[in-house]
Parts: structure tokens; sequence; C-alpha cells
């Protein structure tokens, strides 16, 4: 019987707590490997380990600067993309739980997802994946909006690139050193 060498190269994330620093101790061991590759969008999106942690840094980061905490919920509406991967994991990164559903989904399924889950925020593929909430989502307790595409958001709501400069411009690297620390979860 023969067996399987262990591989020295790999990564030991046995005393990782959370996702978040199982992306931070791959990203520093391989900082410019390529983690995130999306060829169908336009334009090509390419980012390395290094460049996608720092994206869910800032995004988480900057929902926090909008009043989100630990243990809060959110409802993630959106296709799989790399923005939908760097919201994610910057919800988790901040100890929120995440609701996730495919922004196709009916619009009574949704408007359940995000009730019965108990977000405080929300975030959407698009304008369009909102204006399909309307207008029952007023009723709701979701205090944070954000778009994952650059569309000029309604007032009130942000895009993805405004959570992101928020994020960065709010916490720099002590922020980074505190994503991640207990362990997260998702509402599945």
């Amino acid at each position: 019987m023969s067996r399987t060498k262990f591989n020295s190269n790999l990564l030991d994330h046995s005393n990782a707590v959370s996702l978040w620093q199982v992306w931070q101790k791959t990203a520093q061991m391989y900082p410019n490997t390529l983690m995130l590759h999306d060829p169908h969008v336009v334009p090509e999106v390419k980012l390395t380990y290094q460049e996608a942690i720092d994206q869910i840094a800032a995004f988480g980061a900057g929902l926090r600067s909008l009043g989100l905490q630990f243990g809060d919920k959110v409802s993630l509406i959106a296709d799989n993309s790399p923005r939908w991967f760097i919201a994610d994991q910057g919800i988790l990164a901040i100890g929120a739980a995440n609701a996730t559903r495919s922004a196709q989904a009916e619009r009574n399924e949704l408007l359940y997802i995000i009730e019965h889950s108990d977000s405080v925020a929300l975030v959407v593929e698009d304008k369009a994946t909102l204006k399909k909430l309307q207008p029952e989502l007023q009723s709701l307790p979701v205090k944070t909006i954000v778009l994952l595409s650059d569309e000029t958001p309604p007032e009130g709501v942000y895009n993805f690139k405004q959570i992101l400069e928020r994020g960065s411009n709010s916490h720099g690297d002590a922020y980074r050193r505190d994503l991640g620390t207990p362990p997260l979860t998702a509402i599945p």
C-alpha cells in the first residue's frame, strides 16, 4: 500500500477561527497569487490574494463605519461574482451573519428572507434588484443598503466603490487586525 507524501508547502490553518484568518495567512504566503478571476465581465476581474483581502477588509470596515456590528444580520441578494465574494467575506469578517440568495429569485422569496433573517442591512446586485424589493422593503428594519454595482445609488444607499472608500479611509491596519477574531457563521 502506498502512502501519499505530505506536501510541506500546504498552509496549516488548524488554528484559524475564521475565514478571515485563513485569507490573511494565505495572502502572507502567496500575496501575488491569483485568487479571484472573472473573465466574463468587462473589464475582466483579476485579484491576487493580497488585493482580495484588502478589498474584503475595506468592505467590512465600510459596513462597520455605517454602524453594522458583530452579530448583526445582512441579506446578500446578488449573483455569484468577485464582488459577491468580497461582500460575503467582508460581512463575515466583521462578525455579522449573512442570508444569501440569488438576485434572480422570486420577489416574495427575497422579501421573506430579508424579513425572517432579521436583517438590518441589505447588499443587492444592482438598482434593478433594489427596485424589485420596493415598496415593501421600506416597512422592514433594514437601515443600510449597498449596491454591488457602480451605478449611482439613490439617496441613503451606497454603491460598492463608496463602501470600499469608506472602509479604506475609516480604520486602516488596526481595524484589519481585529477582523475575524470570533467564530463566524452564515445563515443557511
